[in-house]
């Protein structure tokens, strides 16, 4: 067909190469579910350009065992007898893998216009210079444990959101010596004068040690009480970025509702 109107048009016809057909996970034909989507739904569900890109160059074609591969690299290294000739497989942990690559690689500055977008977006949440100072503070650690945008953008929710939901994983967690343990933690931590957390950190591991208990004992329920989770980045460290008067409240929060 596309030499019929290379023909009608009087062009000089180009030589034509295929690449390999992409089939689902289980071999058959690729269907929404199986990742069949439109390149914008890629975006919608927080899948960097540079990611999916690397992901589809890799899926019909090779460069020996590299699996990461730039646009640059790609250019430089392609030969069209590199291309499989055999149907691959979409496989959507793969590019997960690939995208969470992309976005420890990203730097922390363009990962906060991008989730500042889908926060607007997606939670009605404007960054402004307090909230953009928090994830620049934090992105560090965010990035290390996402896999796509919209996962970073919703693991770092706890920072812009009072009171803090406990999820039910860690509602399980939550019981009278917990919450004992944070009454108690709340007069230490309010006399700490420098709030860094390594200051923050050696207060807590005191505590731990004059209750003759083990550090998780304490900084567990921390985490529950100011981030919602039993999964964060380093608590002190949240701590730190949250400041120490919205520390406090949260903490009370917990007390009060927990």
């Amino acid at each position: 067909r596309q030499i019929q109107i290379y023909k009608a048009c009087g062009w000089e016809i180009p030589e034509f190469a295929h690449m390999s057909l992409i089939l689902s996970p289980k071999g058959g034909k690729l269907s929404k579910r199986d990742g069949a989507l439109a390149i914008s739904e890629y975006r919608k569900m927080g899948y960097l350009p540079n990611a999916l890109n690397n992901y589809l160059l890799r899926i019909g074609w090779s460069h020996g065992n590299q699996e990461i591969i730039s646009n640059e690299e790609a250019i430089k290294w392609f030969d069209i007898a590199d291309v499989g000739k055999a149907a691959a497989k979409f496989d959507m942990d793969k590019l997960d893998n690939v995208n969470a690559h992309y976005i420890r690689s990203c730097k922390d500055t363009e990962l906060i216009l991008v989730v500042s977008r889908y926060l607007k977006e997606s939670f009605n949440i404007s960054v402004e210079k307090k909230e953009k100072k928090m994830l620049m503070n934090a992105m560090k650690s965010l990035k290390q444990r996402a896999k796509s945008i919209v996962e970073l953008t919703e693991n770092s929710l706890f920072f812009f959101k009072r009171p803090i939901n406990i999820d039910g994983k860690a509602l399980k967690t939550v019981n009278k010596e917990s919450n004992n343990r944070i009454s108690d933690i709340i007069k230490e931590i309010e006399k700490i004068k420098e709030w860094k957390a390594n200051k923050i950190e050696d207060i807590v591991r005191k505590f731990s040690e004059k209750e003759k208990i083990k550090l998780g004992d304490i900084a567990q329920p921390i985490r529950i009480a100011l981030t919602g989770s039993t999964t964060s980045p380093p608590i002190f460290e949240v701590m730190e970025i949250l400041e120490k008067k919205e520390t406090l409240l949260r903490l009370q929060d917990f007390i009060k509702r927990y």
